[in-house]
């Protein structure tokens, strides 16, 4: 997961959505994970499954509000 958030950063978002996805496959319940991958979704404009991941992950107890913020935003949460 850790090079997928790198790739993320430098906004390599298809080499990020590709470690993402390995990264899932490993530990698909893992709400960081999931919740980053909303962030993925959310940057490259892909909402519907930006807000499937995030509410994936606050279902599992994730705590921080800044992706269901955006999501809020452009009217998908």
């Amino acid at each position: 997961m850790l090079k997928a958030m790198y790739l993320h950063l430098k906004k390599k978002y298809k080499e990020a959505e590709k470690e993402y996805l390995i990264s899932e496959s490993l530990d698909g319940e893992n709400p960081e994970l999931l919740y980053n991958m909303g962030l993925l979704y959310y940057n490259v404009k892909k909402y519907k499954k930006a807000e499937a991941y995030a509410k994936r992950a606050y279902g599992k107890g994730y705590q921080l509000p800044g992706l269901k913020n955006y999501l809020k935003g452009v009217g998908y949460w």
